[in-house]
């Protein structure tokens, strides 16, 4: 959840009152689909127990489901990705056996203290497995809805630099106390616990972005395309891939969120963030951009194009296919992360 509040603030479908106060609600594929993400490399790879005693097997883990994808790796379940075939299939079923697990046991169990109100609410829906899914929020909405305090939304939206390492702490402190753990029980054996779950940090990467660039050159070369988003100017051989919100306070490697920029202007912009009426006067210039490399391409890049911007920004509806509102939305974000971390601007 507090992966999906610091990443994801576009996965908010509707916010409701209640006699208990204020929720928010989630798909709770989504919620689902980020539970399987982040067991995949700690049970498959690592191979760590997740539950006390001899067995390593979890509730959700089942033969026509999680078994079947142990040849998949935890990024392969990102936003944005399409599986066909039996992958499919197992992968409908994966998600499907994680909403069942959430909605029995966690949401059941965690409650407020003193009382027997349940702090999470699951709504779900049943979903027949089908041989193709691309997972965008319209396909993990399928699966019903998952809903949370606003409040407890609110704070990890806010303070997840603050939050996280306490969760990681205490959930390595929990692992190393089960049986099947056992190697890991001495002080000193605790850090590679703590590396196994380094899988969610995601690593500052412009290499696709940077291919497609060099195909659009050699297609156009005097292409006004061939332009720096921030400065206009011409861009022949030295050129960086930005990202638009800075990656080292906000990392995403989203298609919309990576831009051609000339080297010395991406050098002083460096980790700061543009300020809105820079981000503005570049409207022009990075819709440009989004179109030519990815809108007029393939169905397939126009797809997660959408699909990648529609989640990570706010106030997007899970259709939406307009650069004009995705503008609004990184216009927003900007705001928003100025307000939350108060970067330097540039």
């Amino acid at each position: 959840m507090l992966r999906i509040a610091d990443g994801h603030p576009g996965a908010v479908l509707r916010r409701e009152s209640s006699p208990f106060g204020d929720r928010v609600i989630l798909p709770v594929g989504l919620v689902a689909l980020y539970w399987c993400h982040q067991y995949k490399d700690l049970i498959d790879k690592h191979n760590i127990f997740q539950r006390p005693g001899g067995d390593p097997n979890m509730g959700f883990m089942k033969p026509n489901g999680w078994h079947k994808l142990t040849h998949r790796t935890a990024s392969d379940y990102r936003i944005g990705n399409l599986f066909t075939g039996d992958d499919a299939k197992a992968l409908h079923r994966t998600i499907s056996h994680a909403v069942n697990n959430i909605s029995d046991m966690p949401a059941q169990k965690i409650t407020y203290a003193d009382s027997k109100k349940t702090v999470f609410e699951v709504n779900k829906k049943t979903v027949r497995a089908k041989d193709s899914i691309f997972l965008d929020l319209q396909t993990l909405e399928q699966w019903g809805e998952f809903s949370l305090p606003e409040s407890t939304w609110m704070a990890f939206n806010r303070y997840a630099c603050w939050i996280e390492p306490v969760l990681v702490s205490e959930w390595v402190k929990t692992m190393a106390g089960y049986s099947g753990n056992a190697e890991y029980a001495s002080l000193e054996n605790q850090f590679r616990l703590y590396q196994a779950l380094n899988w969610l940090e995601p690593k500052r990467t412009t290499t696709e972005v940077r291919y497609r660039f060099e195909q659009l050159k050699k297609q156009s070369p005097n292409s006004e395309l061939i332009q720096c988003v921030w400065s206009a100017k011409s861009l022949k051989k030295n050129y960086d891939i930005d990202h638009s919100m800075p990656f080292a306070r906000w990392p995403n490697n989203d298609l919309w969120n990576l831009l051609p920029t000339d080297s010395q202007i991406n050098n002083k912009k460096s980790d700061k963030l543009p300020t809105e009426y820079k981000l503005k006067s570049s409207k022009e210039r990075i819709q440009h951009w989004w179109q030519e490399a990815w809108l007029e391409n393939s169905d397939d890049s126009h797809q997660r194009f959408f699909a990648e911007a529609n989640i990570a920004l706010p106030g997007l509806s899970s259709d939406n296919s307009s650069v004009d509102d995705l503008f609004d939305a990184l216009v927003m974000q900007r705001g928003r992360l100025r307000e939350m971390q108060q970067l330097r601007e540039w």
